[in-house]
């Protein structure tokens, strides 16, 4: 991670955690980068990115979430804590979203991910391991997993992250857009949440925030500025 090139969830977590915790996580950030530097690099797996492909198969009718999280859990006890919580939070919102409908929700065929920048904040936004799924026989709708267990992610955030979702995927509309808070079943829909018109400001206001607080951090660890 890194606060000028960062994926989306991430992003959200630091600008939506309390002060505490956001100066913690951008420490953690801070450490990662002076260790790359000094040839020691932290261990790049992803703690959640197995969960969710398991998430995206069992959709697919490829897998059992249940007997796929009992697997994760006996191949590493490290998950043991979150990985049922992940599953049942996925579960929750599953069945409300085949309860409320005469159709399967059934994945799309294409895969869904996009970087973007916005050069005047020397940000580059990743948006990947985005689930598009569908109601037969249309209906496409793009599901992007917000992952913490510190927080949830208030209101105001999610309608900036999709409004940031809906900058990186211009070609579909807003409505056809959510944002997954994995661990506790809650979504933030396009279809059901409106844009207020000051996402951007929000947006912008406290990344310019997080970027000082990042750059005066700096020389803590050694490292230059960039």
């Amino acid at each position: 991670m890194s606060i000028e090139k960062i994926g989306l969830y991430k992003l959200l977590k630091i600008l939506s955690a309390k002060e505490a915790l956001q100066i913690s996580l951008v420490r953690s950030d801070l450490r990662e980068e002076r260790d790359k530097l000094l040839g020691n690099p932290s261990d790049p797996r992803d703690f959640y990115s197995p969960f969710w492909a398991d998430a995206k198969a069992h959709v697919a009718g490829k897998c059992d979430l249940r007997i796929a999280t009992q697997a994760r859990i006996e191949d590493s006890d490290r998950r043991a804590n979150l990985y049922p919580r992940l599953r049942d939070g996925f579960l929750e919102w599953l069945e409300l979203e085949r309860r409320s409908t005469n159709y399967d929700l059934v994945p799309a065929e294409q895969n869904f991910h996009t970087r973007f920048e916005f050069p005047d904040l020397h940000l580059l936004l990743k948006i990947d391991n985005v689930m598009g799924v569908k109601r037969y026989p249309s209906d496409i709708r793009l599901v992007y997993p917000y992952f913490c267990k510190e927080h949830a992610l208030p209101q105001k955030w999610g309608r900036v992250g999709l409004w940031l979702m809906s900058k990186g995927f211009s070609q579909f509309d807003i409505s056809e857009m959510e944002i997954l808070d994995v661990m506790r079943g809650r979504s933030f829909s396009g279809k059901i949440i409106a844009l207020q018109g000051d996402e951007e400001t929000i947006f912008t206001r406290n990344f310019l925030e997080l970027r000082d607080m990042w750059l005066r951090l700096r020389p803590d660890y050694g490292l230059p500025l960039p």
